[in-house]
């Protein structure tokens, strides 16, 4: 209620100079709009302060609820903080165990790894020599197969492009009758 006084009054006061400017104060004129404002603020302070009351109640309460989740977050925050420092501590003195501990197991894997080396270097020279051996034999086995798939597929492409219609009816022909001197043969050997 205060504000709206306030509020009308600050009115009054800025209303005031803009009615002495166009000659006075007429209650008729200026006095309906007046009267006008007023009723017209008073509804809007009937109609309005019933869910404006509630809005700001219900902000309220948003924002003690919020203010509220957040506290308990950060608590929970510092909490898990404190763990991790405490882990953090203790991470220090771990790490120099672990260090050293590592560095005793290394050295000896260093002795037992230079006492193995000398013993596996001579059958490593002579696996790889063996192993050298047997890649170089596939590869020129692997090399050949390669170069006879190609050449076959060269062949039959310039056989298949040079083919004709009555060449391929004359050399399938000529297959048959070999086939049948085959078996001819075949059963007179046996």
């Amino acid at each position: 209620m205060k504000a709206m006084i306030s509020t009308l009054t600050t009115l009054m006061v800025l209303i005031a100079p803009a009615a002495l400017a166009g000659g006075g104060f007429d209650v008729k004129n200026q006095g309906y709009y007046i009267f006008d404002f007023l009723a017209y603020c008073f509804v809007i302070y009937v109609l309005a302060r019933k869910p404006m009351a509630d809005f700001l109640q219900k902000r309220r309460s948003d924002a003690e609820s919020e203010i509220s989740e957040a506290t308990r977050l950060k608590a929970e925050a510092t909490e898990r903080l404190e763990r991790y420092e405490s882990k953090l501590a203790n991470l220090e003195t771990e790490t120099a165990e672990l260090e050293e501990q590592f560095r005793l197991d290394g050295q000896r894997e260093h002795d037992r790894i230079l006492e193995e080396a000398d013993a596996q270097a001579e059958k490593l020279r002579s696996d790889a020599a063996m192993a050298i051996t047997r890649e170089g034999a596939r590869l020129r086995g692997q090399i050949s197969e390669e170069l006879a798939e190609r050449s076959m597929e060269r062949a039959e492409a310039l056989v298949l492009e040079r083919l004709d219609a009555q060449s391929q009816q004359a050399l399938i022909r000529s297959f048959i009758d070999d086939l049948d001197k085959r078996t001819t043969l075949d059963s007179i050997s046996a």
